[in-house]
């Protein structure tokens, strides 16, 4: 007689039977899972890369307005920060020549014809020499002494060409406030441009770089200390201007930090609303994983809610008096 399996190995025919096909389901979804992660991703590369796209159109766009209304040092910013996203960039290198040729030609004094000087007898007074000695400096860009020396001789001679003086002080403020807000030293730019105020009305674009000073300082001082005020200046900076101070490349550093603040915490939604922004700002391997480490923990934090069952009514029965 032929041996029939018993019943515990018929059990675990079954037992292997069912973790063959469990094996099968998972491999199939786990794939499936896989491949619509990488398109994820890959969707999120061309928003980042689209939007950076946008950005750099809008920058050079402005490059151009900037170059052609006079405003040379500001167009140049711009295009330094479009070529240092993308080299290549088309268009950016002719107008960063362009640009160049036309500030040099506007700085280099026009050759004035030589005169034989007259012979006079009255010897020329001494404010008349210190006064091309003003224009020279501003002339040469030295703002830091012409400002000094400016202020020294309108001290010395309150009433002579004050006008002029004050027009030459107006100009070495101006410039020299721009030229400090890109530099280390954004504050005393700012009090520049606020002693260039009181002389004259500032130009728009000198109105917007101040702005943007204005608003690093800010952003600045919660730097470390208040990731929230922090993110919220570098993020209305970055609009404005992604090409001051590093205004971007800070928003995304302060909005990591914050999503940390939040992990070390354990407090995984917030976090992984930060790590989220930055990763939408710029896409790196490292800050995907801890979005997703964020998304896994918050999804575990989450408590999923249980239905509510309606409370069961025991029926009353009315007992029937027994006569």
């Amino acid at each position: 007689m032929e041996n029939k399996p018993s019943g515990f190995k018929r059990w675990l025919r079954r037992l292997g039977y069912v973790l063959l096909a469990v094996g099968v389901l998972l491999a199939v979804y786990g794939g499936i899972a896989f491949v619509a992660w990488q398109n994820g991703r890959s969707l999120q590369r061309q928003q980042i890369e689209t939007e950076t796209a946008a950005e750099l159109a809008r920058q050079l766009e402005l490059a151009q307005q900037d170059a052609d209304n006079g405003n040379f040092d500001l167009a140049l910013r711009r295009l330094e920060w479009i070529l240092s996203q993308q080299p290549e960039y088309p268009g950016v290198r002719e107008l960063q020549t362009q640009t160049l040729l036309a500030r040099d030609a506007r700085l280099t004094p026009s050759p004035t014809p030589t005169l034989t000087p007259t012979p006079t007898i009255t010897p020329t007074p001494e404010p008349v020499s210190e006064m091309e000695r003003l224009q020279d400096l501003v002339q040469q860009e030295e703002w830091a002494e012409a400002i000094s020396a400016i202020i020294n001789f309108q001290a010395a001679n309150p009433n002579y060409q004050r006008l002029q003086t004050d027009k030459l002080l107006y100009d070495a403020y101006v410039a020299y406030g721009v030229e400090l807000l890109y530099g280390e030293q954004v504050e005393l730019g700012l009090a520049y441009l606020s002693q260039a105020e009181k002389l004259g009305a500032l130009p728009v674009e000198v109105t917007d770089q101040a702005a943007w000073g204005e608003m690093y300082l800010r952003g600045i001082a919660f730097y470390g200390v208040n990731w929230n005020a922090a993110i919220a200046y570098f993020y209305e900076l970055c609009l404005a201007a992604p090409f001051y101070q590093n205004a971007c490349e800070k928003l995304h550093t302060a909005r990591i930090a914050y999503g940390d603040q939040y992990a070390a915490s354990l407090d995984w939604c917030p976090a992984e609303r930060y790590y989220r922004d930055a990763l939408n700002q710029t896409f790196s391997r490292d800050l995907a994983q801890k979005v997703d480490q964020a998304r896994q923990g918050c999804q575990d934090a989450t408590p999923t809610p249980t239905p509510t069952l309606e409370p069961t009514m025991t029926p009353v029965v009315e007992s029937t008096p027994i006569p």
